[in-house]
């Protein structure tokens, strides 16, 4: 353990005498970088199921606060505040640690009510491992900057999960990864491999920055840090010699630890979202369909697939002898009993003749396309679901179910099954020859729209209004989706997301055009 914390009470006097920032560091100019990848998390959290259900409906908070004032605490504050907490682990103030705080209570506070809120559902679960395997349950606060407490999150490296395994990491910790089942994906699971691994790295170092930092990038490059600073051992001294996308990440942990002890210094509340407060394990020793599973318990499939999201593609791979475990909430479990052979029979009817893998799509009916006319789109460089959608005046669930697409991924070359109105059958066949230009500027047509503005060649007017109740506007660098939708009263980021099949917010490219429901 780091013989700083011991003497962190004796520095608490000094600490007003002088500004101190902790260790020196150097001035690292890649440093924004490391906040925009902890933004990237927290962006992607709308699309928790938890968090879809709290927007649909106006957001609740557990105590009044006057969320319009954002308090501006000095250095000292910050820095008496963090040595006020009980961390076994050392939280220092500097200067990296200060760029997350602020990160946490001004440019993303919108998003940190829904965090904390995520953490009453996953926050016992770590603990008791944590507990159970004798570590700080400070590490918890590490899948909040991993994952967002995102079980589905997936990184553009291509780590899973709420502890965020790259696949290697997750075989060699004894998770199980197949086409069916993604342990990196259990909450349970994974939380134990992620002690255990967490356990091996203190080992390795004895301190715990250090063996927070070789989470993230692996102790080999830790070790090649200790040896490239001449020896130290000390996480900030040998800071700029590790990746760079390990630098901010033990500032991130401490600044998360400090924004979920000081949230209501920060007039920033926690949402209250439908999380189930008593769940429980069910035992399944047969294979079953998540759809059907959640149809005979009378309970939303996507609640269910939260709560179990390490099954890929809806279906519990279970026999006689392989069961499996499913979460449920606890009212419902005692339902389990009664329903669960109708749910395996109608596995069985679900794939009766089948010689391929499950289907993994939810059934739904498609919309109806009584009187209109089917025509095809080939799917271009650059296309997006959302995109298609403007440019047939449709929306992207439909699209969806025409076309039997589960996500909002498309191949470009992929022919998309479009039903539109027959009077105006010739024009929208046009879409498929016209450029990306022609196609952008589509919402303008007279075919679409009852008024207009033109983009100036200044880029300075963006929006359009639709006949069909809905504004486009054209996305500028700087904006955020959650501006616009103050900008845009009556929208919020998850039904503007949906609407415009964005999967993402950090995708949306200059100049894409985004949709709005009236207000």
């Amino acid at each position: 353990m780091n013989s700083r914390f011991f003497l962190l009470p004796l520095m608490v006097v000094s600490a007003f005498m002088a500004r101190a920032q902790g260790p020196s560091i150097p001035a690292d100019i890649d440093h924004p970088a490391h906040v925009v990848q902890v933004q990237d998390q927290l962006d992607s959290i709308v699309l928790s199921y938890f968090i879809k259900k709290s927007l649909e409906s106006k957001l609740v908070l557990s105590k009044e606060l006057d969320s319009l004032t954002i308090p501006e605490p000095s250095d000292s504050v910050l820095e008496m505040r963090l040595e006020a907490v009980n961390s076994y682990i050392p939280l220092d103030y500097n200067d990296k640690t200060k760029a997350f705080i602020s990160m946490y209570t001004k440019k993303k506070r919108e998003l940190v009510p829904y965090l904390i809120g995520l953490s009453e559902y996953y926050f016992p679960m770590f603990e008791a491992e944590l507990d159970k395997q004798g570590l700080p349950l400070e590490l918890k606060y590490l899948p909040v900057i991993e994952s967002a407490l995102k079980p589905k999150a997936v990184s553009r490296a291509g780590a899973v999960g709420l502890w965020q395994f790259m696949y290697g990491t997750g075989k060699y910790c004894g998770l199980s990864i197949t086409s069916y089942v993604d342990e990196r994906r259990d909450p349970l699971k994974s939380s134990e491999a992620a002690c255990r691994y967490l356990k091996e790295l203190h080992g390795m170092f004895g301190d715990w920055h250090l063996a927070i930092a070789a989470y993230n990038c692996g102790p080999g490059n830790v070790n090649k840090a200790i040896r490239r600073s001449g020896g130290r051992t000390n996480f900030w001294e040998i800071y700029n010699y590790l990746p760079r996308e390990t630098r901010g990440y033990v500032p991130a942990f401490i600044a998360a630890a400090y924004v979920f002890h000081y949230h209501e210094d920060h007039n920033i509340g926690i949402a209250e979202l439908e999380l189930p407060r008593l769940v429980d394990t069910i035992v399944v020793t047969d294979k079953v369909h998540l759809v059907d599973l959640a149809s005979e318990l009378d309970l939303p499939v996507d609640l269910v697939r939260e709560l179990n999201p390490q099954y890929r593609v809806d279906v519990v791979p279970a026999s006689d002898k392989t069961p499996y475990k499913l979460i449920l909430p606890l009212e419902t479990c005692l339902k389990f009993s009664d329903c669960s052979k109708n749910a395996y029979v109608l596995y069985e009817e679900r794939n009766r003749g089948r010689t391929t893998a499950p289907n993994t799509r939810s059934y739904r009916s498609a919309p109806s396309v009584s009187g209109k006319a089917a025509i095809y789109y080939t799917v271009k460089s650059g296309d997006n679901l959302g995109y298609i959608a403007d440019w047939f005046d449709t929306y992207v669930s439909s699209i969806k179910s025409w076309n039997g697409l589960y996500s909002s991924n498309i191949r470009v070359g992929k022919k998309l099954l479009i039903y539109v109105p027959k009077d105006k059958e010739s024009f929208y066949a046009s879409v498929n020859t016209m450029s990306f230009t022609e196609k952008k500027n589509i919402s303008s047509h007279s075919s679409f729209s009852t008024s207009s503005t033109t983009t100036s060649s200044s880029g300075t007017s963006t929006q359009s209004s639709s006949a069909q109740g809905y504004i486009t506007h054209q996305f500028r660098s700087g904006e955020s989706l959650w501006e616009l939708c103050q900008k845009y009263p009556g929208n919020n980021v998850n039904d503007v997301m949906k609407l415009n099949g964005i999967s993402n917010v950090r995708n949306i490219k200059v100049g894409q055009i985004v949709k709005f429901k009236k207000g």
